[in-house]
């Protein structure tokens, strides 16, 4: 009965999956999304087979995951995974279509310097965007 979606999740997610199930209102605080609408078949709009964004929330389906361990921060989209180290140095960069097993490492590759640099950005912009700032 079970069913397989391609869809980037991240594992604060599960939370936010409970939640939901159990009727409650999401956090404001949090970064999480339900994956209730995933495991239904539906987007945002509620019609099933519709990918998008999570029933509710208006947020589009993620186009990019992120992870920290040990100062070294990663993003992995559908096609490609690029990690930087503690100085942001890009140090692991794989086309997910062309390498699966993350074999051939792409790190200035001279045909991947705008995927490197666009995730980099992209980076850049998770930091920026999911840091919680006080207001005392």
């Amino acid at each position: 009965m079970g069913r397989r979606v391609d869809a980037l999740v991240e594992q604060l997610d599960l939370f936010a999956t409970v939640v939901a199930a159990a009727g409650a209102p999401p956090s404001q605080r949090a970064f999480a999304r339900s994956l209730l609408p995933l495991a239904r078949g539906t987007g945002a709009t509620g019609e099933p087979g519709v990918p998008g964004a999570h029933v509710g929330s208006g947020a589009p389906e993620r186009d990019a995951v992120f992870s920290e361990l040990k100062r070294e921060i990663m993003v992995r989209t559908m096609r490609h995974k690029y990690v930087v180290d503690a100085r942001g140095r890009g140090f692991q960069l794989f086309d997910l279509q062309e390498d699966p097993r993350e074999q051939r490492n792409l790190v200035g590759h001279p045909d991947y310097v705008g995927v490197e640099r666009d995730l980099r950005e992209r980076i850049l912009t998770w930091l920026v965007s999911t840091q919680v700032i006080s207001t005392d």
